[in-house]
């Protein structure tokens, strides 16, 4: 079984989710969409984007844009994606929730400039674009939405909604809300400490922080490294971490919670990078190409794509899982095959290993193997030698 093969079924699998909640013809759209965008600028997508093909096909993108613009995808996809969160591993028995916004850039979507102007940040230049920005727990994007262009900031309501819907996911009080110094907001912080949330946020030099032990007023950047008991603004209680990291400057970074070591605090920061990540991926789907004049179709749009990255992120979690509870030796052989054969630690080459050098051994404890898993149910395992 190739990897081609388990991650197509495995999608077919979990876009069964349309059918529960869309009507057939909306359902059927959804999923050409994605597993158009899955293979990459072919099939329905190149419909989708060239304004100059054919009548036929003007037709089909016609009726693809119109589902497009009716349905409403975000509690379809929060509630699949609030499925995967709870089988994610928490980190040393907290979840980590990370807040981030990002501009995603489109210099050919001139029809879309009345919609938003963005940064580049590779660029540093004002384009044509909109901003995204969401929520992801535990490496699950859970949320995600776009700037309505109608209003300036996203406002502390928008922000305490989002976050009380990942509150029914997760428990707040076992949870570490984790942002940059773009939400360097005594505000955002309220919000988080009034629904029960510990953060942990990088901070600005420049800002007044008032020391629990003089209780006099000074600037951060004149701190020396250390651990400090700190007051921001209103009267908000927090502990500052200043250590050194990659270069010459300083990471400052606030936390709600006392670490015994400071790294520890700052490996909970770096966490942040997963939604990161998962915009970069987004950024990778074509949307450079895609012409689409109303907001609401660019939001479903974007949620396809989040639909495609957490069923990748997932899948990920779920090979990790199956590797971890191999034995340590096998472990290192099946590494090593992987270097010599120049192959990708996935689901692809952990079958092919196994079908080459291990064919008649039972590898797995029968305890241990769910009953429907990545590579099918327990009575297919059986018969090829797996448990």
């Amino acid at each position: 079984m190739t990897a081609q093969t388990i991650v197509g079924k495995t999608l077919h699998n979990a876009m069964r989710c349309f059918d529960r909640h869309l009507w057939f013809r909306q359902a059927k759209s959804m999923k050409e969409l994605t597993l158009s965008i899955r293979e990459g600028k072919t099939t329905v997508l190149q419909k989708l984007y060239d304004p100059d093909s054919w009548i036929t096909a003007n037709k089909y993108r016609e009726a693809l844009s119109k589902h497009l613009g009716k349905v409403d995808l975000d509690a379809i996809v929060e509630k699949k994606a609030s499925t995967w969160i709870r089988k994610t591993a928490k980190y040393k028995g907290k979840n980590v929730l990370a807040w981030d916004a990002s501009d995603i850039f489109k210099p050919h979507a001139q029809a879309m400039q009345w919609i938003s102007k963005v940064r580049d940040g590779s660029t540093g230049l004002i384009g044509n674009g909109y901003v995204v920005y969401g929520i992801n727990i535990n490496g699950i994007t859970h949320q995600i939405d776009i700037k309505d262009p109608s209003i300036e900031c996203i406002g502390s309501e928008k922000w305490e909604i989002m976050l009380k819907k990942s509150a029914l996911i997760v428990d707040p009080e076992e949870t570490i809300a984790v942002f940059d110094r773009g939400h360097d907001d005594v505000g955002f912080i309220d919000i988080l400490k009034e629904l029960g949330y510990h953060f942990v946020v990088r901070g600005r030099k420049n800002r007044i922080v008032q020391l629990v032990s003089s209780w006099n007023n000074m600037k951060v950047g004149t701190l020396p490294y250390g651990k400090y008991e700190v007051m921001l603004e209103w009267w908000t209680h927090a502990y500052l971490y200043i250590m050194k990291w990659t270069g010459k400057k300083p990471v400052i970074l606030y936390s709600s919670m006392e670490f015994e070591d400071d790294r520890e605090c700052l490996e909970v920061y770096l966490k942040r990078r997963k939604i990161e990540v998962d915009y970069a991926k987004m950024k990778s789907f074509w949307l450079e190409a895609v012409r689409l004049l109303s907001l609401q179709k660019i939001v479903n749009m974007m949620r396809i794509i989040q639909f495609l990255v957490m069923l990748w992120q997932d899948l990920y979690n779920e090979i990790m899982e199956w590797i971890r509870i191999l034995p340590i030796k096998l472990l290192i052989r099946y590494k090593e095959y992987c270097r010599k054969t120049r192959k990708w630690m996935n689901p692809s080459s952990l079958l092919s290993f196994i079908s080459e050098h291990l064919p008649s051994i039972n590898l797995f404890d029968r305890t241990q193997v769910p009953k429907n898993t990545l590579f099918g149910n327990r009575r297919t395992m059986k018969k090829v030698g797996l448990i």
